[in-house]
């Protein structure tokens, strides 16, 4: 670097240069010089007297009033070679510096742009899956966002609605108020926290209008201001107001009816209705209770209840209401009873009282009482008393005509039934008057067995007939009883049989007579109805303790259901054609069934018409004692017992023994005796007699009876065998 300072006069030198430079002057001294002395400052390029570019500074100088110039000049290569390095080394400081800024800022901005991104994404998500319509405005009033829902609600693409004024969505009349109110809104800085809330009508794309909730609120944003609004569709809950609203106005008319109801119940009641407070003030009184009492609603309401009963009644009253809020526990709350009521004019009429407890809520509840004048009632029970008394007496006095009519009717009737047996004994009699006795007879034995039947059921009815309670033994029992029926059975073509369960206990207690009344009713009906096939009798173990099942089986004509029904009704049969056919006087099922049920047991009845009958019945027969002597054990041990059609094989040959001539005429009689045909039976009599002179009629009619009628036709049979006999037939017995 050199410095040169000069005068116009004489110029000189000062500075750090060598000395041989002292005299030359050359072009990157001498111009600068002269700008300097002439007074300018500044800075110039050239090159030297060494060829190298240099860098004169130049400027004026005054030194003691004297104007010098100064040029400082500097080789090039000085000044570059250092700026250069400066220059690199801020450059490389500064790339460092931002480098190192940019990692540090990156580092601090991308977790907040990550961030944004996030709640962008989730702002996009929010708004593309909500099931709520959301539409963005600008300031304009023009859409910049619709999403799915609000193109399912309103049916327009979000493409056909971008940039689109929202009014196309809106009814023309609400679209003039919207731009106002929308104005309005924007202007109105105060309201954008709150937002605006309505119900309004939206167009939808097809033109119709949808009720529709929307809900509007502001996005600040620093250069703009946006509105968002949340579209929710209301038709369902239209629909579900208006069905409330159906639902409320029907439940309001239902209400008002049943008002009006239990007001026209009330006030129509025939009962008197009273409601009180639980202090037992009046507050309903209907107009049954004004007629019971005397009393209007405006004079007892307001007043004690025990204006309307004696002060002991009206005491004992209070003190069950007292008793029962205090403890809950219910004396006379809910159930009914008869009390001694007292009206205006203080007279006295029996009623019936019942009083309910009503709680309405917990500060409201009170008592509803029903009040019955039972005067009329009274009366009546007081007659149906001196009706019982009197009914009791009539029974009184039936049952001893009973016990004298037991005695009275059957004596004379054993007696016509006795002598008429003698009378037909006497060898001496004209036929005529035999013929007579014989009608006496049947008859008479007919009429007592009805006479019987007839003071059973008045005994049974009358309770005046007693069971024993004796030992006896049911399978030899059972086994002599079937053994009366064997010929019946036979005489018909009938199987007879029975089966005992080997667990039945063989000794029992109970009335062997009236057991036996039983199963002789119902064994006899069902062989009088049974034609083919067969009759059974199963007696097993029932499901309770010490209680015999019977079971009484036929394949007879059977009974169709209302027959059944009215089967165990006294002098009952199936039908009237059935009594015409079979006579009978229908007392047997009645007398069966009211047995049984004396007897601790059931009687059922099975029945399919055309097919048969089944009866179950049930008697209570407990186990004798083993030391205790008991009726029928000397009789044979029981069997299975099944006999086939005619009895037996011996039958059979007998039968064999009458002469052709006679065989239908036996056969025609048999089945007349089976079914109770008396008027046939007497006629084909006559009809033997006359084939077969010495056949023995009168000890056949003797015979004549439902449970005799294997020896009538043994002696029928006897007699014709005799008979062939003496006409030489050449038959062997």
């Amino acid at each position: 670097m050199e410095a040169v300072l000069g005068q116009n006069r004489q110029p000189s030198r000062y500075g750090f240069h060598q000395p041989e430079y002292v005299q030359d002057w050359s072009e990157p001294v001498a111009r600068p010089m002269k700008r300097a002395l002439l007074g300018e400052t500044g800075v110039i390029w050239a090159r030297d007297y060494r060829d190298i570019w240099v860098l004169a500074a130049h400027a004026p100088v005054i030194i003691s009033d004297q104007l010098f110039g100064m040029v400082i000049k500097v080789d090039a290569s000085t000044i570059w070679q250092p700026m250069l390095r400066a220059t690199l080394l801020v450059i490389l400081l500064a790339a460092l510096g931002i480098y190192l800024g940019a990692r540090r800022f990156l580092s601090l901005i991308n977790p907040l742009i990550e961030e944004l991104e996030e709640k962008n994404s989730a702002n996009e998500a929010m708004i593309r899956t909500s099931p709520s319509g959301i539409v963005i405005l600008n300031a304009d009033g023009r859409v910049l966002v619709f999403n799915p829902a609000a193109e399912a609600l309103l049916g327009y693409r979000a493409d056909e609605m971008m940039g689109q004024p929202i009014t196309r969505l809106m009814d023309p009349d609400v679209a003039a108020r919207h731009e106002m109110a929308l104005t309005r809104f924007i202007q109105t800085p105060e309201r954008h926290a709150a937002g605006v809330q309505a119900k309004v009508s939206a167009r939808h794309k097809n033109g119709i209008s949808i009720p529709v909730h929307i809900d509007i609120g502001v996005i600040p944003l620093p250069n703009a201001l946006h509105l968002v609004g949340i579209i929710s569709d209301l038709r369902a809950q239209k629909a579900i107001e208006f069905e409330l609203r159906q639902h409320r106005d029907e439940l309001e008319h239902r209400v008002a009816q049943a008002t009006t109801e239990i007001r026209a119940i009330i006030e129509t009641a025939v009962s008197g209705i009273i409601t009180i407070s639980p202090q037992g003030i009046i507050q309903l009184f209907n107009p049954a209770a004004e007629r019971l009492f005397g009393w209007q609603a405006g004079e007892v309401i307001g007043k004690n209840v025990s204006v309307l009963m004696q002060a002991d009644i009206a005491d004992q009253h209070d003190h069950y209401l007292a008793s029962y809020l205090r403890t809950g526990q219910a004396k006379i709350i809910g159930v009914g009873r008869e009390i001694t009521a007292q009206r205006k004019d203080g007279s006295l009429f029996p009623a019936h009282l019942a009083v309910g407890h009503a709680v309405v809520n917990e500060e409201k509840q009170f008592f509803v009482g029903f009040v019955t004048d039972i005067s009329v009632q009274k009366a009546h029970e007081q007659q149906l008393k001196q009706a019982k008394e009197a009914a009791e007496a009539g029974c009184r006095a039936k049952a001893a005509f009973i016990a004298n009519v037991s005695h009275e009717v059957r004596t004379p009737m054993n007696t016509v039934i006795g002598y008429t047996e003698l009378l037909m004994e006497d060898a001496t009699l004209a036929a005529r008057t035999v013929k007579y006795a014989e009608h006496i007879l049947v008859a008479s034995k007919a009429l007592l067995a009805i006479i019987n039947n007839i003071l059973d059921v008045a005994k049974l009815e009358s309770g005046k007939l007693e069971l024993e309670n004796i030992g006896f033994n049911l399978q030899n029992f059972l086994v002599n009883l079937m053994q009366t029926l064997e010929s019946s059975a036979t005489n018909k073509g009938l199987r007879l049989e029975y089966a005992l369960d080997p667990g039945l206990p063989v000794r029992v207690m109970g009335d062997p007579d009236q057991l036996r009344h039983i199963i002789l009713n119902l064994m006899s009906n069902a062989l009088k109805f049974t034609h083919d096939g067969s009759v059974s009798l199963a007696v097993t173990l029932a499901d309770h303790p010490e209680q015999i099942r019977f079971t009484i089986s036929d394949t007879g004509i059977g009974m169709a259901r209302e027959q059944v029904a009215a089967l165990f009704a006294p002098f009952v049969q199936a039908d009237d054609s059935t009594t015409r056919r079979y006579s009978g006087s229908g007392l047997g099922t009645a007398i069966s069934k009211q047995l049984v049920e004396l007897m601790g047991g059931t009687i059922e009845v099975e029945s399919e018409l055309g097919k048969g009958s089944l009866f179950h019945f049930t008697v209570r027969l407990p186990g004798a004692p083993e030391n205790m002597e008991c009726l029928f054990d000397d009789c044979a041990a029981p069997g299975h017992l099944t006999r086939p059609a005619r009895q037996s094989q011996e039958m059979l040959s007998v039968e064999r023994l009458y002469q052709p001539a006679l065989q239908p005429l036996i056969n025609d009689l048999l089945t007349a005796l089976d079914t109770h045909d008396l008027v046939s039976a007497e006629a084909l009599l006559h009809e033997l007699t006359a084939v077969q002179p010495d056949l023995d009629l009168t000890t056949i009619i003797n015979e004549l009876n439902a449970f005799e009628f294997e020896k009538a036709r043994v002696q029928i049979v006897s007699n014709a065998l005799l008979s062939s006999r003496l006409i030489g037939s050449d038959v062997e017995p």
